[in-house]
């Protein structure tokens, strides 16, 4: 009698088989459950909400900012850090509502397909920018109303 000889198979039966042989299948991967699915785009309601939003913050903030001059009647001497802070939120508020609509719709277009985590946190931090400028402002305000009792010359 001959020793039994080891029978192979033809084809792979593991994808990994597959890979390492050479055998490529003929139609999609050798497993349903290793099959790609496609992806779903994540839709412009997001960015088209912001750029609204962010244009009206803009055109507020922009129709305030040319009399945020007026702030520094006193003497640019006697002003305090919270005027200085109230008049750069002003202006940086309208600079980034423009910087946020650009950015914002770059961001999606870039991440439009991509579920992840980083992908959100990129999109979501593009659109909260102009918070910045608001903050800032705010910060002057309510540091000139409750510190300085109001008075644009505290020091």
């Amino acid at each position: 009698m001959s020793p039994a000889q080891p029978t192979w198979p033809s084809q792979p039966t593991w994808p990994s088989q597959g890979l390492a042989s050479g055998h490529v299948p003929a139609s999609g991967p050798a497993h349903p459950a290793i099959a790609p699915t496609p992806a779903r785009a994540v839709g412009p309601a997001l960015p088209i909400v912001m750029t609204v939003t962010w244009l009206l913050l803009g055109a507020v903030a922009g129709v305030v900012a040319p009399f945020t001059i007026f702030l520094f009647d006193p003497g640019p001497d006697a002003i305090s850090v919270w005027t200085w802070l109230l008049f750069l939120g002003v202006w940086a508020t309208v600079a980034l509502c423009l910087v946020a609509i650009l950015t914002g719709w770059l961001a999606w277009a870039l991440t439009r397909r991509r579920r992840s985590g980083i992908a959100r946190v990129l999109r979501g931090s593009a659109y909260l920018l102009p918070l910045a400028g608001v903050a800032l402002a705010g910060a002057g305000f309510l540091g000139s109303s409750l510190l300085c009792s109001g008075s644009l010359t505290c020091t």
